[in-house]
């Protein structure tokens, strides 16, 4: 975020999202886009979704560590919304469990659970993937280094 303020890109972002084009960030991008983040302490990003972006879980949910950051590859799920669909989003033709690459120890938490696109499962703990609200999306994962079903979420991105 300091290097979007130092840069002055801050507000011809916002402008941009507000022209409801199609949005997208990716990792740290996608992190961004909540309000809070506490890498490095606790810092303001933009705010476009509510929420805060805190450390993953350390352990899984039967209580044993994994490791931190999470780097590999994992399957993405509908959140568990009732009515929850992928449809007319950038996961529209990605099947439900479809691996793709993450790297990182931060994880977004948005404060309504309608804003979750998509999740994985880390040793149980499920964590965003995924995110969306109107014309901005922010993948936490890689689609740029997810083979074909990265590739076809970059496509799907591009026809929006």
């Amino acid at each position: 975020m300091s290097g979007l303020q130092t840069r002055g890109l801050r507000h011809p972002l916002m402008e941009f999202v507000d022209t409801d084009r199609p949005f997208l960030g990716i990792c740290v991008g996608m992190q961004i886009l909540h309000e809070i983040g506490e890498e490095f302490g606790q810092h303001e990003g933009l705010g476009i979704i509510a929420g805060r972006v805190s450390p993953i879980p350390r352990e899984g949910t039967d209580g044993c560590l994994h490791k931190v950051p999470f780097i590999g590859w994992s399957g993405i799920f509908l959140p568990e919304n009732e009515g929850k669909s992928w449809e007319n989003t950038i996961l529209a033709n990605t099947k439900k469990g479809a691996n793709v690459y993450f790297v990182h120890s931060f994880g977004a938490k948005p404060t309504n659970p309608e804003n979750i696109l998509a999740v994985y499962y880390y040793n149980g703990q499920p964590i965003t993937a995924a995110v969306r609200s109107h014309n901005v999306y922010g993948c936490q994962f890689h689609p740029e280094k997810s083979g074909q079903v990265g590739l076809q979420i970059i496509k799907d991105f591009l026809k929006l």
